[in-house]
């Protein structure tokens, strides 16, 4: 058996927006880099780890002198790039977002440095998602380095997603940061350092092959004087003196790849599935209006994209005349500093790129209101941005229509049809009473108007039927006399001295006059209660940690609601809504609860006129199960059930919360699903943050902490907040309630325009595609780089293998299987604008059209 060996990875933390602004990070972590390569250059068994690409990238970008070098020690093998564009958020970002992220990764690496990258580096990241060895070796990405969240001494393993798919993990032995083989190497240095020195052993038995991996990094964005600072000597140092002082091990330097490749074919590894939770504070470094934007973008440009690939298809134009102005990730406005013009024909790939470059998952640190106030406007621009390719493309469609009249367009971007309520926003003279809008045959439909403000007037509009990946247009036209218009069952108001009852086919609902909570929440077409006495209520407790470690004293002062009014504000054709009138800490809070009238779904909005209170953590009561393993979330391409954690993950570092919070709070994406005896019950929303304890499950709104990076920084999310959450009725089992479709429909909803058709050759209701499956689900359709290809990317939504059909005329005359990268593989069954494929159980498969 060969002698041990601990083979250092010299590195720095390269995060963005942290210790800085992104200007300043980059610029620092620049500099470093330029440190490595020259120490590289001079010590030629050295090896260094850029941990992703956007460094890299600014780093040439800077440093042109250093290029040949910096790509030779690449093609050496002794710099290794991380292969992830940024060091994003795993459970808080969107699917999608994730698979991009290596996208732009990938082929930066293949493109610049000439190499097909297999690594992937995310040192600090405080969770994993259980999708993630399935996307990232769709990639062609083998290795993940990582650490923190499970074994603490050091290991190899695999993480294994739902449908099988395995990569190969590396955790530093104790964490990103250099650890001593033993406290007698510097017994000063050793006492103020960050870790720990390692358990020899304990660290020997996670790397069977005999070769420990160690970071030879001294934190973020530490340079080599650095190193010297908080150790008392260089790495190479230590190195040297480990050769002499433990003559039984070998001491070298290396990469994770190099460490990894070993490990291919090896068997006897730990194996783990499920989520990890994360082991920071819930939607830590970020403000609560961060995580609503960035599920906004993504919709959006989702959106954008899909109609794009229509409007090529079409062969109509969809480039805004305004993009000529478009500004893009680095664009600054003061007149001497960077321009960053968006190219034409890259705005797609730009718009993605500035969405990805705001997830870093760092914020708040030094400079950190700085950091915040970059991410908002380069989130602001993605919206805008967005919203013009929408506008612009609906517009172009909508001229080309047959008949000659005003319509609302509406196109609906998923791989099913899509029926229900839409609100429109119009101009307040454009909406008149006595308008509707019509269907194919005249017949009105439903309509339930609300006045916002003196100029506007948002119109929600209980449409039919919009064909998958299609659009359809209903005339605006004068409304037929009350007999001929289409019935509305309404929701019945009672009231008594208790409470305010609202009734319709599917719930009763009560609201309590004293506290304004929602005490009854009655399924009636199943027979289950879901209402408690606090379901609605609002109130603060006192944090006393920082924005990651979360922490709560167990005398923790509590602040409770107290309730100023409750009233009907409106009853539609639509919709009944009640206003709930509260207060907390001070603040102004108006709840508005809207119950629709043909629908099993209740929509719970909170207003908070929140002041800035520091250390606070809101909550709000929702309905759910007493028991957490009752419980379902969403996650990137999964339900993960509450209790579904990897076997040994917990907190260990001073830098997170506690183990018993990590089994209390949950990240999750888009939906959460209780199971109740007879019925479920779904709750859908853009926020982020839950927590359940004694059979209590709360929203947690907003957290006022101070930053971990600067408690000078609190987190106070002044102003107004908004957190909306529909309630709504289903089945006990989440699969065969179909809650993944609900949650994609309903958070990214079709969208609509009123345009002015001109008697064009486009029918008024067209499918381009159509995604047909039990359980499937259309997450991505775009544009290819090379022209006459169309992407598409569809995932199996409930663990249930299934043939696929996709047929439409967007199908195209030839379909191939591809990886992440678009890259075409095996050709599908089938014929031209009809073809089949297998999709196996939580399967993720991208597709190739072209023709």
């Amino acid at each position: 058996m060969s002698r041990p060996t601990f083979a250092y990875l010299p590195s720095s933390h390269l995060d963005l927006f942290w210790l800085g602004n992104y200007k300043t990070c980059l610029e620092r972590g620049a500099e470093i880099i330029r440190q490595y390569v020259e120490r590289c250059i001079a010590a030629s068994d050295e090896t260094f780890l850029v941990d992703t690409v956007v460094f890299a990238e600014y780093f040439l970008a800077r440093y042109p002198d250093l290029r040949s070098a910096f790509l030779q020690l690449v093609a050496e093998g002794r710099f290794e790039i991380g292969c992830a564009y940024t060091d994003r958020w795993e459970t808080l970002i969107l699917g999608e977002s994730l698979i991009r992220n290596v996208q732009i990764g990938k082929e930066w690496c293949r493109r610049v440095l000439g190499i097909d990258n297999p690594t992937i580096t995310h040192p600090d990241l405080p969770s994993m998602t259980p999708q993630i060895a399935q996307l990232y070796t769709q990639a062609g990405l083998r290795y993940y380095v990582t650490s923190r969240k499970v074994f603490p001494h050091g290991q190899v393993w695999r993480y294994q997603s739902p449908d099988g798919s395995r990569m190969l993990v590396l955790n530093y032995p104790r964490h990103y940061v250099f650890a001593f083989m033993n406290e007698s190497d510097d017994p000063d240095a050793a006492r103020r350092a960050w870790v720990r020195p390692l358990d020899i052993e304990a660290t020997l038995q996670g790397f069977p092959l005999r070769t420990v991996l160690v970071s030879g990094s001294s934190g973020d964005l530490c340079d080599r004087a650095d190193f010297v600072h908080r150790y008392g000597r260089n790495l190479e140092e230590y190195v040297q003196m480990y050769r002499e002082k433990y003559p039984e091990y070998d001491f070298t330097y290396s990469t994770a790849a190099q460490v990894l490749s070993g490990y291919e074919e090896y068997g006897d590894l730990p194996c783990l599935s499920g989520e990890i939770p994360s082991v920071w504070g819930v939607a830590a470094d970020e403000e609560a209006t961060f995580f609503q934007r960035d599920r906004q973008i993504e919709s959006q440009l989702l959106t954008a994209e899909t109609l794009v690939a229509v409007a090529e298809h079409l062969h109509l134009p969809w480039r805004p005349a305004s993009a000529d102005q478009w500004q893009g990730t680095f664009y600054e406005a003061a007149f001497f500093a960077r321009k960053d013009p968006i190219q034409p024909g890259k705005e797609l790939a730009e718009l993605w790129r500035m969405h990805i470059f705001t997830q870093d998952h760092n914020g708040g640190g030094q400079e950190g209101a700085l950091s915040t106030f970059q991410k908002r406007v380069i989130q602001q621009r993605c919206l805008a941005y967005t919203q013009e390719i929408i506008d612009q493309t609906l517009a172009e469609i909508g001229q080309r229509l047959s008949p000659d009249e005003e319509c609302l367009l509406v196109f609906n971007p998923h791989g099913q049809e899509w029926a229900g309520a839409l609100s429109v926003t119009l101009p307040a003279e454009r909406w008149q009473a006595g308008l509707c809008f019509a269907d194919d045959d005249g017949a009105p439909l439903l309509t339930q108007a609300q006045q916002q403000g003196n100029d506007q007037v948002l119109v929600h509009v209980a449409l039919p039927a919009i064909p998958s990946v299609g659009y359809r247009a209903f005339r605006l036209c004068a409304a037929q006399t009350p007999a001929a218009a289409p019935a509305a069952a309404m929701v019945q108001i009672s009231q008594d001295a208790a409470a305010l009852h609202l009734t319709s086919a599917d719930w009763i609902v009560s609201i309590d006059r004293t506290t304004g909570n929602l005490t009854r929440l009655y399924d009636r077409r199943r027979a289950q209660e879901w209402g408690n006495e606090q379901v609605g209520r609002l109130y603060a407790i006192q944090e006393m940690g920082n924005d990651v470690t979360l922490r709560i004293a167990a005398d923790a002062t509590l602040a409770e609601q107290t309730l100023t009014q409750v009233e009907v504000v409106e009853a539609g054709a639509l919709f009944t809504t009640v206003r709930i009138q509260k207060r907390l800490l001070h603040c102004q809070v108006e709840q508005t609860l809207t119950l629709w009238n043909n629908d099993a779904r209740l929509d719970l909005q909170t207003r908070i006129y929140w002041w800035g209170a520091h250390r606070q953590q809101v909550r709000m009561v929702l309905p759910s199960t007493a028991d957490r393993a009752d419980i379902t979330y969403g996650a990137p391409f999964y339900g993960v059930g509450w209790t579904e954690s990897a076997e040994g993950t917990s907190p260990r570092n001073s830098d997170e919360i506690l183990p018993a919070d990590q089994i209390s709070y949950r990240e999750m994406q888009g939906w959460l699903h209780s199971r109740g005896e007879r019925g479920g019950m779904t709750i859908l929303t853009t926020h982020p943050a839950f927590h359940h304890e004694e059979s209590k499950l709360a929203a947690v709104l907003l957290r006022t902490s101070p930053s971990c990076g600067d408690n000078r920084l609190f987190w106070e999310n002044a102003g107004e907040q908004i957190f909306t959450f529909t309630l709504r009725l289903n089945d006990s089992d989440w699969r065969a309630a179909h809650v993944q479709q609900q949650a994609a429909q309903q958070l990214r909803p079709p969208v609509g325009s009123m345009v002015r058709a001109q008697t064009g050759a486009l029918p008024a209701t067209q499918s381009f595609l159509q995604v047909q499956g039990s359980s499937v689900a259309l997450s991505s359709l775009y544009p290819s780089s090379e022209p006459g290809v169309t992407m598409l990317r569809v995932w199996e939504t409930a663990g249930v293998a299934q043939q696929i059909a996709l047929t439409g005329v967007l199908g195209g005359q030839e379909a191939v299987a591809a990886n992440l990268l678009d890259e075409a593989g095996e050709p599908l069954a089938g014929e031209p604008a009809d073809w089949q494929f297998s999709l196996p159980g939580w399967g993720i498969r991208t597709v190739r059209l072209s023709g």
